[in-house]
């Protein structure tokens, strides 16, 4: 039971500080950054990387996703596609 509480407390505490970064020291760890992409990913597919606090569960699960989905759509202003210089490509 106390795992559980413990847990659940982690989890609300690094939701959080994921939601309301501040000049907390963990937050530039490797670990956090990794852990926080996970979660923005989250957001962009919600039925993917559901947990925060052991991700190793979304690999069990088979939910994990590492990367954003690409978008796939038509071009709206062909004139957006730049080269990195600014000229029309």
């Amino acid at each position: 039971m106390a795992a559980m509480f413990l847990y659940y407390g982690l989890y609300e505490y690094l939701h959080w500080c994921m939601h309301v970064p501040g000049p907390r020291r963990f937050q530039s760890s490797r670990l956090f950054r990794w852990i926080d992409r996970h979660h923005r990913l989250h957001h962009l597919q919600p039925t993917r990387n559901l947990n925060v606090v052991l991700p190793i569960a979304d690999f069990v699960f088979r939910t994990r996703l590492s990367r954003a989905p690409m978008r796939v759509g038509r071009i709206r202003d062909p004139a957006s596609l730049t080269t990195h210089r600014g000229a029309p490509s």
